[in-house]
């Protein structure tokens, strides 16, 4: 099972003011992106049917609301 998630191409590359909030500032447009999924996530989006690297393509069979 997989979820969504926010990532954060910049963290750690910024001062302490970034890690109190990290949205301040940025100007940037934030990136979704999926990993493995816990029992309990309530953001489940599917079901990963192949392997794959990181940035590269995969199959996935979405859930159905």
């Amino acid at each position: 099972m997989l979820e969504w998630c926010f990532y954060n191409e910049g963290a750690g590359k910024q001062g302490a003011l970034a890690k109190r909030d990290p949205t301040r500032g940025t100007g940037r447009v934030r990136r979704i992106t999926v990993k493995i999924a816990t029992a309990a996530s309530e953001r489940v989006i599917g079901r990963a049917l192949s392997f794959s690297k990181p940035g590269e393509t995969f199959d996935l069979l979405l859930k159905s609301c």
